[in-house]
């Protein structure tokens, strides 16, 4: 009997292990799910037409050049790059290892994105200026270019606004510019090809760098548009990865992506550079 009890008592203590061993599993499993990292994933964002209306006012507005017919059946498209995660929210390892799986998500940790000391609502509000600012250069450089800039004045001669609601950063300032120069002069500069873009600008008129281009071009291929302009020093980026069907063509200024349009116009681009 003594050594019965004995059977039973290890029993019972093996089984109370394996129950506590289990819990731990299932716990550390449950944390495993749920535990937020410190990593952003950026994913294909959204495509918006510049040369649209964002709540019910035009983005691009050139005063006095209310005529946009011939813009009818033409879009031109800035895009964009959504963002999930963050310093104070997180990214779960299950959703983190599920997105990964994705090749148009990149993960990136938050150092990589955020300074250190920055909180989003800091980061939220240097994206709107940022944006702000891109507004000022597109509109300067896009009057140098239609010549209608005032160099003693340091402004441009006719009143020119671009506004667009809820969406940060300085990388649609090409595009903006391009958005005021077919408003301006009422002429789809691609003809009836449908184009999208990236890149910063500057007063002068030069195209500069940006984040997100591979999500970007993704974004633009869902949307079902064949041209993609992007800064000629982000060409390096899309190596390999450019997706199937969509023509990236780089540019470094904003009269080099003029060019650009028109050659797409006439169907002349056989001999202009790309990115693959």
């Amino acid at each position: 009997m003594k050594h019965a009890d004995m059977q039973s008592a290890g029993s019972d203590g093996d089984s109370r292990f394996m129950q506590v061993v289990k819990l731990i599993a299932f716990l550390l499993a449950v944390a495993f799910v749920i535990t937020p990292l410190p990593f952003i994933i950026e994913m294909p964002g959204k495509t918006i037409d510049v040369l649209g209306l964002d709540d019910d006012k035009q983005i691009v507005d050139v005063a006095g050049k209310n005529d946009a017919s011939n813009l009818a059946n033409t879009k031109l498209y800035m895009v964009t790059v959504s963002q999930y995660g963050g310093a104070e929210q997180g990214v779960s390892p299950f959703l983190l290892l599920w997105k990964l799986l994705d090749t148009k998500n990149v993960i990136l940790p938050v150092d990589a994105v955020y300074a250190p000391e920055m909180t989003k609502e800091q980061d939220e509000e240097q994206r709107k200026e940022d944006m702000a600012g891109s507004y000022d250069a597109a509109v300067v450089a896009a009057s140098k270019e239609l010549n209608l800039y005032d160099a003693v004045a340091k402004k441009p001669t006719i009143d020119i606004k671009v506004r667009i609601d809820d969406v940060g950063g300085p990388s649609a300032g090409l595009i903006f510019s391009l958005g005021i120069i077919e408003k301006a002069k009422n002429i789809s500069l691609a003809g009836n090809n449908d184009v999208a873009g990236t890149g910063t600008i500057d007063s002068d008129g030069n195209v500069g760098k940006i984040g997100g281009v591979v999500q970007k071009a993704f974004a633009v291929a869902d949307r079902g548009v064949k041209w993609f302009l992007v800064p000629t020093d982000n060409c390096s980026a899309l190596s390999g990865r450019v997706p199937d069907g969509l023509a990236v063509l780089p540019v470094k200024t904003l009269k080099e992506a003029v060019n650009v349009l028109e050659r797409i116009k006439t169907g002349t681009t056989d001999t202009l550079a790309t990115c693959s």
